[in-house]
């Protein structure tokens, strides 16, 4: 017998087990709006996905969109767009989920303002959350740890979950040649790495 949020897909001649993971810890649907923009861990058991439903984790009260991820081997939902002590995110919405290899590490973006301490910017910021340790950081800020002044998206991560790239409208990484373009910033450790973009070749500093 299959669970209820799975059914059976045809693909290449082989019958698959498919299963939704936009699904509460006992199996709940959502209650309302947009899930999606998935993305997965490596061997397939963490799926990350964004969603506005608040039926997903216990007091979701925000009325924002959300960052959620669903474990497909114990079947539980946490929600990851979370201050590193469990607040919830204010001030607006969470979305676009990467995964690290082994599911441990996610990264995001979110207008909220409360999911760091000094966060005044008041704009778009990418943030790093370990499940592990439930620890939540942001990693759009320049060498000298100074905030963007300037939106920061679509992160990405690297199998090991120790570097993150974005796009940085804020130009944190070559300020000697700001310009309106965007630039693809990757922050790992203590190393910081620009590739500005379009242009013939890759600018490093």
């Amino acid at each position: 017998m299959l669970p209820g949020s799975a059914a059976l897909a045809r693909h290449g001649g082989n019958w698959h087990v498919v299963g939704r993971a936009s699904v509460a810890s006992d199996g709940g649907e959502t209650n309302e709006g947009f899930s999606g923009a998935p993305a997965v861990s490596g061997d397939g058991s963490i799926v990350a996905f964004t969603s506005e439903a608040d039926s997903l984790v216990p007091g979701d009260s925000n009325e924002s969109e959300d960052v959620f991820v669903h474990n497909r081997v114990t079947g539980r939902t946490r929600r990851v767009s979370v201050a590193s002590d469990g607040s919830q995110a204010s001030g607006g919405n969470s979305s676009s989920a990467a995964v690290s290899g082994d599911g441990r590490i996610v990264a995001f973006w979110s207008a909220a303002d409360n999911l760091v301490p000094r966060d005044s910017n008041g704009i778009v910021d990418v943030f790093v959350h370990n499940r592990a340790t439930g620890r939540t950081g942001r990693v759009s800020v320049a060498r000298d740890g100074s905030q963007a002044a300037g939106p920061s998206l679509g992160p990405a991560l690297s199998g090991d979950g120790r570097t993150v790239a974005f796009q940085d409208t804020a130009n944190l990484w070559c300020p000697a040649t700001a310009t309106a373009t965007t630039t693809c910033s990757s922050r790992s450790g203590r190393r910081h790495r620009a590739a500005r973009s379009p242009a013939p070749q890759a600018t490093t500093c």
